[in-house]
């Protein structure tokens, strides 16, 4: 019905928006970091630079005093001969040491005299940056969330609406094709097959404008049992739950349970502890129901948590090793690998 479309519409519009704020976000996180790092190495410098000037000062002057005391030493090596003449030694090399070492010390003092300068004026414009730059920091991790927050919030209101509008007939194909990146929809009779799900889900990884940094679309298939599979991200916070369910088992109200009830998976964003950037993604779990296990699920699945990771910006997703051998060789046949003498996985993302 037409109400049903431009729900679809809307949520595509939000989730392009939340995706965009992800993005600043993460973007202008990272150039933050690296100016304040930039700003404090340029400090640390100037520092060694002074430190190291100020232990060469001390060595010139030692070696002016040196040099006067050679000095002292030739003229009083004078002597008056049986006449009473004095014979005055010839101290011409010394009085040139004494001039020698006088210049390099006043050029030492000279360099000394910038860098000092220059590190007063850089710790003055570091200050009034370090005031800046906990503002935009503060805007990064209070007033941007918040916004995302209240997008998340319609976005769940409109796919709610849109699930209960939408008993399951050509119409919530239609929102399935429509968001989740050119799916077949059930409608036309063209099941996706188990072996193919995979593929489509991670063909649209990273290109994907209905995949948001913490919503992510809709996706709907059969399985060769023909069964129909839908299967949903749900955000709080840095944790998701990806969660599959059998239509076929929803009832007419399709509301979802709070556990898929066909399979589903946990997924961590981790933040780096000084700037806040999410820089790994944990696989808490990933559990497909037995009777579903030739469905596609364990495909779905890690599509969805690459898909999050790639969104995020993340190059590496870990976890326990799977304890099911089934889905252990899933994961290392996608590239997943043995860590911590297998206790855990990973894999490494190319973007």
């Amino acid at each position: 019905m037409s109400s049903g479309g431009a729900s679809v519409k809307s949520i595509q519009a939000l989730g392009d928006i939340k995706a965009a704020l992800a993005r600043y976000s993460n973007e202008a996180t990272q150039a933050l970091s690296a100016a304040l790092q930039e700003s404090r190495n340029t400090l640390r410098r100037l520092e060694e630079r002074e430190s190291s000037l100020q232990s060469e000062l001390r060595r010139k002057e030692e070696a002016v005093q040196r040099a006067f005391a050679a000095f002292a030493a030739c003229e009083a090596s004078g002597y008056y001969d049986s006449n009473g003449n004095l014979h005055r030694p010839d101290c011409t090399a010394q009085k040139a040491a004494i001039e020698n070492a006088r210049q390099e010390l006043y050029r030492t003092q000279e360099e000394l005299k910038k860098v000092q300068q220059w590190h007063k004026q850089v710790q003055l414009a570091n200050d009034d940056f370090d005031k800046v730059a906990r503002r935009l920091s503060n805007h990064l991790q209070s007033e941007l969330p918040k916004a995302t927050a209240q997008l998340e919030q319609k976005i769940s209101i409109l796919t709610g609406f849109t699930s209960e509008s939408l008993p399951g007939g050509s119409s919530q194909a239609t929102e399935s094709a429509s968001v989740s990146g050119g799916f077949m929809p059930e409608s036309n009779g063209s099941a996706l097959s188990a072996g193919g799900l995979g593929a489509g889900l991670t063909a649209g990884i990273g290109s994907s404008k209905n995949a948001t940094s913490k919503g992510f679309s809709t996706v709907t298939w059969q399985d060769a049992q023909g069964r129909s599979l839908v299967m949903r991200t749900f955000p709080t916070g840095d944790q998701y739950m990806i969660q599959v369910f059998n239509k076929q088992g929803l009832g007419s109200s399709q509301a979802l349970p709070g556990r898929g009830n066909a399979g589903q998976a946990n997924v961590l964003l981790e933040r780096d502890a000084y700037t806040g950037i999410v820089d790994r993604v944990r696989l808490q779990d990933i559990d497909p129901v037995p009777s579903f296990s030739q469905s596609g699920i364990e495909d779905a699945l890690l599509d969805r948590v690459e898909e999050i990771a790639l969104q995020w910006g993340v190059r590496e997703i870990y976890g326990d090793t799977p304890s099911d051998p089934n889905i252990l060789q899933q994961c290392l046949s996608r590239g997943y690998q043995l860590r911590d003498n297998g206790r855990s996985i990973f894999k490494t993302l190319h973007f």
